[in-house]
């Protein structure tokens, strides 16, 4: 069977489990987007924007290859006719994920994560040559933007204008009440998905013990409905935790945010959900 590489943020204590080190990277996270909005030189936030990032990268021993494998991109884009940048990107980027999945060392799930982010947004960067957007107009300008902390492990998605903006306004749009806000629900829903998983622990559903335990029909969905909302939770928590920072960062509500509970839990449309999940990608994909 494939090997997990075991997280390296345990430290002498041992690994730590993955929730902890989500946890751990998202309070880092409100941590830089405090720091980050009181630095004035533009160089020196692109620098606190990559530095944080290539030491996660660093972190996981499968991953050292990540900086070499974008700067290999940042070289053929520069060379290849526009018309091509798209498929270029994306075999660089989905071909380095499917020899990660084939290896017989795999990565954990922060590190798996963190790598998903990072083929994104090189993937991304070829769309941005071939649509004409802004570009980046260096190599240490494209590093900044690939491993830039912010949203490296949890999302949300930005793409190189957009993370650019953010840079060059220096923290002028940061706001601390609306990050503060922010935290404050993180906290609410990291409050119901504990509970949540006391009141209904998903690692039994579908045992013959659960069968016997919920034999009647609207119970067991009424178990089964809480135990997964749990999952949903999870993320709400850790996007709240990330718009927080990003609003520190100073990044425009619209941009921080990642998804809408109110339209998740209620809407009456599919299509509303999956652009309310998510919002960042999916707002990508859409245009």
């Amino acid at each position: 069977e494939a090997r997990r590489r075991p997280s390296a943020l345990g430290g002498g204590l041992g690994p730590m489990k993955p929730d902890d080190c989500f946890v751990v990277v998202l309070v880092l996270g409100l941590v830089w987007g405090a720091l980050i909005s009181r630095l004035e030189e533009r160089s020196s936030r692109e620098l606190a924007c990559a530095l944080p990032g290539l030491l996660l990268v660093g972190l996981f021993g499968g991953l050292w290859h990540a900086p070499l494998s974008s700067a290999c991109l940042y070289y053929l884009l520069q060379r290849l006719p526009a018309r091509f940048a798209p498929l270029a990107s994306i075999a660089l980027a989905f071909g380095l994920q499917l020899v990660l999945r084939t290896m017989s060392t795999q990565l954990d799930a922060l590190g798996n994560g963190l790598y998903l982010v990072l083929t994104l947004r090189h993937a991304s960067l070829g769309f941005d040559r071939k649509d004409g957007t802004r570009a980046p107009a260096s190599l240490g300008e494209h590093l900044a933007y690939c491993f830039s902390f912010y949203g490296l492990v949890t999302m949300p998605f930005l793409t190189f204008s957009e993370w650019a903006k953010a840079v060059e306004s220096g923290g002028k749009l940061s706001s601390t009440r609306a990050a503060l806000a922010s935290v404050a629900d993180a906290g609410l829903y990291a409050c119901l998905f504990t509970l949540c998983k006391i009141v209904a622990p998903f690692g039994g559903v579908g045992s013959p013990q659960f069968a016997q335990d919920w034999p009647r029909t609207l119970p067991r969905l009424s178990y089964l409905f809480v135990a997964t909302s749990a999952f949903r939770l999870r993320f709400y928590f850790a996007w709240k935790m990330t718009e927080a920072a990003g609003l520190l960062f100073g990044l425009p509500p619209n941009l921080a945010s990642n998804m809408d509970a109110r339209e998740i839990e209620c809407a009456t449309r599919a299509r509303v959900r999956i652009r309310a999940w998510n919002k960042s990608v999916a707002r990508w994909l859409y245009e």
